[in-house]
């Protein structure tokens, strides 16, 4: 302790002394000092020599010591913080190489394949985006019916191309469309007649109970102008609504006078394989109610035709996988839902209009006694639900599925029109 004080004691001299020389003597002698090497006497004549007054204690120096730069401090004018900090010498910071470029985050790459053909929209409204993520920005919005100029095709499930947007007289956009709402033939078969009405019934947004929402009704004998067909089953028409005013909407085409649930063929129409392996001429029959298998043609894949039976699910001569009942347990934990309105659909163009693959809004492929269609800002999608004893998994939704309502699936339409519409208590399992 006493060495380190001497210490102490150096530093204050060497910053008050103008002679260095003078600092030296001084540490010897209180060295010396301290190893009881030297007199009080020698101490005293060097002192006198320097002029020097000798102190009176160590511990007394000390504390004058460290006194004398503190009222020396104290005369002197404050100084502006930014002049002190222009005095002091700037840090130093580290420059990248020059030949060492900043690093930027990786962008994942997804393959596409480059293509010329023209294929068609087939949904609702259709969000045309920027990027093919569904996160993206709105370029506008397309429609059932209108041809999409395709120009690539992207792994990643969405499609680049040129299309219109809804309305007369609309502009033509320019972006990225999901695949699930493009088809290599157009949904929509051109006629120009008139027909008569066979009974009451509703006017829908869409062509498909499913997704279509009431906008209008019409009454047994109106004549009404019919300007396409979709598959058959759904007849557009222009009717006027409660406001005095025309609009356009979509019948069940079993409304109509003369209607019989036969065959109707599809006009031949064709498509570019976006495989590259040249035009496949497609054509078909679309039997009222009836499913029928992909073709295999166009970027469905075989979305329907290579479904696995496995987990307990079959799959039917049309390509429909069935599942297996499952019962509600007793150790589950239910959470009432309330009364809900039950509703039932197939994958038939009725129920569907174009969306007759059997692949659900979330992606995967639709099972009977296991999907269920919600509003998924009620229900979200996976969550597990018990209708009359029976658990379902929500994995679709649809235009017309509103707040406490779900829509059943099941495998035909004759199964959709048996087992009808009916209310019951709605829970679901924690």
């Amino acid at each position: 302790m006493r060495k380190k004080s001497m210490a102490v004691l150096l530093a204050c001299l060497f910053l008050l002394s103008a002679d260095a020389s003078a600092v030296v003597r001084d540490y010897e002698m209180i060295m010396a000092e301290s190893d009881g090497s030297s007199s009080e006497e020698t101490k005293d004549e060097k002192d006198r020599q320097d002029g020097v007054q000798t102190p009176v204690s160590t511990d007394d120096t000390k504390e004058e010591a460290l006194k004398e730069p503190a009222e020396a401090a104290a005369k002197e004018p404050a100084r502006d913080p930014a002049e002190a900090a222009a005095d002091e010498p700037a840090e130093e910071t580290a420059e990248p190489a020059a030949d060492e470029p900043a690093e930027e985050p990786a962008e994942e790459k997804v393959n596409s394949l480059q293509v010329e053909d023209k294929v068609y929209v087939i949904g609702k409204r259709v969000p045309v985006l920027e990027t093919p993520d569904d996160a993206g920005t709105v370029v506008g919005i397309t429609g059932i019916g209108h041809k999409f100029k395709r120009t690539e095709v992207l792994e990643n499930g969405w499609s680049k191309g040129k299309v219109k947007a809804v309305g007369k007289n609309a502009p033509w956009l320019e972006g990225y469309v999901r695949n699930v709402h493009l088809n290599d033939t157009n949904p929509l078969v051109k006629v120009n007649d008139a027909v008569t009405l066979a009974s009451d019934g509703e006017v829908l947004d869409f062509p498909g109970f499913k997704n279509g929402n009431v906008i209008g009704t019409v009454s047994k004998d109106d004549i009404l102008e019919r300007s396409a067909e979709v598959y058959g089953e759904w007849s557009r028409v222009l009717f006027m609504t409660d406001k005095n005013t025309e609009r356009m909407g979509y019948i069940p085409s079993s409304m109509l006078v003369g209607y019989s649930p036969v065959p109707t063929e599809v006009p031949e129409q064709e498509a570019d394989n976006p495989t590259g392996d040249g035009e496949i001429p497609v054509s078909g029959v679309v039997e009222a109610g009836v499913i029928h298998k992909s073709t295999g043609v166009g970027i469905f894949a075989d979305a329907v035709n290579e479904v696995s039976a496995e987990g307990g699910v079959t799959v039917d001569e049309n390509g429909v996988q069935v599942g297996s009942a499952i019962a509600a347990s007793s150790d589950d934990t239910l959470i009432p839902l309330g009364t809900f309105r039950i509703t039932h659909y197939c994958p038939c163009s009725i129920c569907n209009g174009p969306y007759t693959n059997g692949i659900t809004s979330t992606g995967v492929t639709a099972v009977t006694n296991h999907t269920i269609a919600v509003d998924p800002s009620q229900i979200p999608y996976g969550s597990k639900v018990v209708i009359n004893g029976q658990v379902y998994v929500a994995e679709d939704c649809g235009g017309a599925i509103k707040h406490n309502c779900i829509d059943v699936y099941v495998a035909t339409h004759e199964e959709c029109n048996r087992k009808g519409v009916f209310y019951t208590e709605v829970y679901l399992v924690k």
